[in-house]
């Protein structure tokens, strides 16, 4: 069973040719976050960044209600469709089903949006997205990455900017040292104060409430039979 959700690269078909994989997914014509970022890093309204914002993390909520962990969440790795530049989480080259209350220890992403606790080689959950996802939050705020340096995020100091007051508390509950202060991608949408007040700014987020209210759990009741499934990167590998 695959991952089904409008926020997510839909898998078309996957065949070989000339002793090569071909794996195809559906087509996205807006290129990627972080070239979105490049273009509007001054001009882009709070509604944009905020619609961006509210559909990544729905598809986040939505792999998590799944069992399953991205962890190399990153602006290259956000696809963009449509006139609406609608979000697509892609590129799970190295995500993970996890059984309710499990963990993963492989290290792995990207070193300037992974959580410290992966740096640290220790046992890491969901929260783990949590935590890049706030890395993307930031520089879908201000336009700059968080953190410097691995040291810098380890610890936790980000540079100074300026957080506009829409998004400033959530910035700070997601980028939490402690993995279990952080909260759960399925909060963000629902039980943050910060997230309530934003939805309710001027029809950011209908599409998103609308799915919410249709959405079923498509998860078997063994989710150990996902396990290393999650590849939808359209490449082609040589088997030679």
């Amino acid at each position: 069973m695959m991952l089904k959700h409008p926020f997510v690269m839909r898998f078309v078909e996957a065949y070989w040719e000339n002793k090569s994989l071909v794996i195809v997914t559906e087509f996205c014509n807006r290129g990627d976050l972080s070239s979105w970022l490049t273009r509007n890093k001054t001009t882009a309204s709070n509604h944009d960044r905020q619609r961006i914002f509210a559909q990544l993390a729905d598809s986040i909520a939505y792999i998590h209600s799944c069992h399953v962990i991205h962890r190399d969440l990153k602006p290259p790795n956000i696809l963009l469709n449509g006139p609406q530049y609608t979000v697509k989480l892609a590129d799970f080259g190295v995500s993970r089903s996890v059984e309710e209350g499990g963990a993963a220890q492989t290290f792995c992403g990207t070193p300037l949006y992974m959580a410290p606790e992966v740096h640290r080689r220790v046992a890491y959950g969901p929260a783990c997205d949590v935590f890049s996802l706030g890395c993307i939050l930031h520089e879908l705020a201000t336009g700059r990455k968080p953190f410097n340096t691995v040291v810098e995020l380890m610890d936790c100091k980000r540079k100074e900017a300026t957080i506009p007051k829409w998004c400033k508390s959530l910035v700070d509950l997601m980028l939490k040292k402690n993995p279990e202060q952080r909260p759960l991608a399925e909060a963000l949408l629902s039980n943050t104060p910060s997230m309530k007040k934003l939805y309710e700014s001027a029809g950011a987020f209908e599409e998103v409430w609308a799915r919410r209210r249709l959405r079923a759990r498509p998860w078997p009741s063994d989710p150990r039979i996902l396990r290393n499934v999650m590849s939808f990167i359209l490449f082609v590998v040589p088997m030679d």
